[in-house]
C-alpha cells in the first residue's frame, strides 16, 4: 500500500498534475504540496532500514549534501530565505530520497511503468492546453501562473519552456529505460518526443531534446548486449535475447543514418504542414548555441530593453547576474537570493540559465560540487556496467540533457521531474540487476 501511494507521489510530480487538479476539487495547491511533502517523509520513515543501507553508498550522501544539506546551510546567511524556500529545498530533497527507495526496493520495471505513465499524462496536458487553454485557468489563478502563452503548449506544468524540459527528461527514461527490441518502436517513440517538444515552442527545449537524441542513437550503435555475459543470468532471474531481437538490433544499427534522416523529415513536414500551430511564435527561427555563446561575451552595458527580442532581453539579464555574482563568488547569496531579488526590482529578469542561478544563490564551491557529483554518478554507472545491461548510457543521457536544458532554463533545479528521475537513476546506477528483481529478491 505504501509503495503504491509513493509511486502515486512520483507521477504527480513528474507531470505536475496536482497543480491543475488542486482547484479543480477546492484544494489549495500550497496545501496539496505540504500533503506531498508530507508522503515523502512518511514513506522515507517507513523504509528507514533500506535508507541507512542506502546512506553507506557516497554517491547517495554527494547528493544528499547537493539537494538538502547545502541550499539549507546557506539559508543562515540568507537576507531572502522563506519557510516557502526552506521547505522547497525540503521537498526535492525527500522526493529524490523517495524515488531512490522506491526505485531500489520495487524494481527498475515498476519505475519505468510510472515515467511511461507520467509521459502519457504529460501529453494529454500538452494536448489540452493547446486545444482548450481555458481549461487552465483556474490552476494559473491557483499557482500564480499564465494560462494562455499565444499557441504554444504548456500543460500541466503551467510554462512551455518548463514543459519543454521535464518532457525532455521523462522521454529519455521512457526511450532508453528498457532494453532495446523493436526498431520500429524506438523511431515511433523518438517522433513522438520531437512533436511534443515542438508543440511548446521551446528553443531550449528543442536543443536539448536533440543533443539527447543523438546520443541516444550513437549508443544504439556503439553499445551492443553480451547475452552471455550481462543477460544470462542477473540475480536470479534468467534472461536471453531472442535471435529476431539480434537480427532487429544489427539491422538498426545498419540503417541508423537512414532512420535520423527521416525523423529530420518528418519534423520538417509537421511544421509544413501546420504553419499556425505555434501562434506568432517563430520557432523555425532558432539562433545556434555557437552564436547565443559569442554574443553572450560581447554584451555591451546594461540599456533599455525595449524593443529587443527575448534572446538579446535574457542575455543582458545574464550579464547583470554575472556582475553581481562576482560580489559573492564563493558561497553565494543563499538560499532563494535569485527569485527574490527579481521579484523586489533589483534584477530585471530572471537568468534563463540554472548555472547563473545556482552561482548567485550557492556559489562557485557549490557548483563545483553538484557538477562532480554528476561525474561521480556517471562513473558509478560505468564501474557497475549498467551500459551492457541496457544497451545505453541512459545516465550519460540523462545527464547531458540536464546539462543543456541549463544553458536555457533556470528551473532545472526547481524540476520535480528532475529529482523523482534522479532518484531512480542513483538507484539504477547502484544495483543494475534491478532491471529484473526486486531489492528483496535479491536479499531474500
Amino acid at each position: 500500500m505504501i509503495d503504491t501511494i509513493a509511486g502515486l507521489v512520483i507521477v504527480l510530480n513528474s507531470t505536475y498534475f496536482f497543480i491543475f487538479a488542486s482547484p479543480l476539487i477546492g484544494i489549495p495547491v500550497a496545501l496539496a504540496t505540504q500533503a506531498l511533502l508530507a508522503a515523502n517523509f512518511l514513506y522515507i520513515y517507513l523504509q528507514k532500514k533500506q535508507l541507512l543501507i542506502l546512506l553507506r553508498k557516497k554517491i547517495v550522501i554527494g547528493w544528499v549534501i547537493t539537494l538538502g544539506v547545502w541550499p539549507l546551510l546557506t539559508s543562515l546567511y540568507s537576507a531572502s530565505a522563506s519557510p516557502r524556500n526552506i521547505g522547497l529545498a525540503l521537498y526535492f530533497c525527500s522526493l529524490f530520497l523517495l524515488a531512490l527507495i522506491y526505485t531500489t526496493v520495487n524494481g527498475w520495471r515498476k519505475f519505468h511503468a510510472l515515467i511511461l505513465w507520467s509521459v502519457v499524462l504529460s501529453a494529454i496536458g500538452l494536448i489540452l492546453s493547446l486545444i482548450f487553454p481555458e481549461t487552465f485557468t483556474a490552476a494559473g489563478l491557483a499557482s500564480g501562473a499564465r494560462s494562455y502563452y499565444r499557441g504554444r503548449a504548456f500543460g500541466f506544468f503551467m510554462q512551455p519552456n518548463r514543459a519543454a524540459a521535464n518532457i525532455a527528461f521523462l522521454c529519455i527514461i521512457w526511450l532508453s529505460g528498457s532494453q532495446f527490441s523493436n526498431i520500429f518502436k524506438v523511431f515511433t517513440k523518438v517522433l513522438l518526443w520531437m512533436l511534443l517538444i515542438l508543440v511548446t515552442a521551446s528553443r531550449g527545449g528543442l536543443v536539448t531534446s536533440i543533443a539527447a537524441i543523438l546520443l541516444i542513437f550513437l549508443d544504439f550503435s556503439l553499445y551492443k548486449w553480451n547475452g552471455k555475459k550481462y543477460l544470462y543470468v542477473i540475480g536470479k532471474t534468467k534472461k536471453k535475447i531472442s535471435e529476431w531481437q539480434r537480427k532487429s538490433f544489427l539491422n538498426f544499427k545498419k540503417n541508423i543514418f537512414i532512420y535520423l534522416l527521416f525523423l529530420a523529415c518528418s519534423v520538417l513536414v509537421f511544421q509544413h504542414l501546420s504553419p499556425n500551430l505555434f501562434g506568432d511564435i517563430e520557432i523555425r527561427e532558432f539562433e545556434s548555441v555557437i552564436s547565443r555563446t559569442t554574443d553572450f561575451f560581447a554584451l555591451d552595458s546594461l540599456d533599455e530593453v525595449q524593443s529587443i527580442d527575448s534572446a538579446q532581453v535574457r542575455l543582458r539579464a545574464q550579464k547583470q547576474f554575472i556582475h553581481r555574482i562576482y560580489e559573492h563568488p564563493l558561497i553565494g547569496r543563499g538560499l532563494g537570493s535569485s527569485v527574490h531579488d527579481v521579484e523586489k526590482g533589483v534584477l530585471f529578469l530572471s537568468s534563463h540559465n540554472a548555472y547563473l542561478s545556482a552561482l548567485y544563490d550557492y556559489g562557485v564551491l557549490y557548483l563545483i560540487v553538484y557538477i562532480y557529483t554528476c561525474i561521480y554518478l556517471y562513473r558509478t554507472s560505468q564501474k557497475s556496467k549498467l551500459q551492457y545491461y541496457l544497451g545505453n548510457r541512459i545516465i550519460l543521457q540523462f545527464l547531458l540533457c540536464a546539462a543543456v536544458t541549463s544553458f536555457f532554463n533556470n528551473q532545472v533545479h526547481d524540476s520535480r521531474a528532475y529529482f523523482a528521475i534522479l532518484g531512480g537513476l542513483t538507484s539504477l546506477a547502484l544495483n543494475p540487476e534491478i532491471l529484473y528483481v526486486k531489492s528483496n529478491q535479491r536479499h531474500g
